[in-house]
């Protein structure tokens, strides 16, 4: 997608049958979601780096149309996939690609918002551990 975006968009028209603009299509905000009944240890490691865009999504069928798909989460978002490849093709998708931070939102200098808003993600987290933050570019 990164180099092909005039593709992407000719392929989502072929899909969908709507048309989308280039600047509809945000890269840095692009992720690549693999759905499967079962990942390799290799494959689940894969999301544990933070500036690698992948998602893993593990799907059950059951008997009567039954589905469940279950996002497999990262374990600890903290390496950087730069830090073992010194392949181009890394450093042009790390470059390209934004992993957006509670930071990104709540500047340092909002003491009283920062406050605020771990006040109420500790009530959220207590509501249900199956919640998840995840800070996007406009919202978290």
């Amino acid at each position: 997608m990164l180099n092909n975006k005039a593709d992407f968009i000719v392929e989502y028209y072929e899909k969908t049958k709507t048309f989308l603009k280039k600047d509809e299509v945000s890269r840095p905000e692009s992720r690549v979601l693999f759905v499967a009944s079962s990942f390799t240890v290799h494959q689940r490691n894969a999301i544990n780096f933070k500036d690698l865009p992948i998602e893993l999504r593990e799907a059950k069928k059951y008997q009567g149309e039954l589905y469940n798909i279950q996002q497999i989460k990262a374990s600890d978002k903290t390496e950087s996939v730069k830090t073992i490849s010194k392949d181009d093709t890394v450093s042009k998708v790390a470059k390209e690609i934004k992993q957006y931070s509670v930071d990104d939102h709540i500047k340092k200098h909002w003491t009283d918002t920062h406050a605020l808003y771990q006040d109420l993600q500790e009530k959220i987290f207590n509501i249900d551990d199956r919640f998840d933050e995840s800070p996007q570019k406009y919202y978290i």
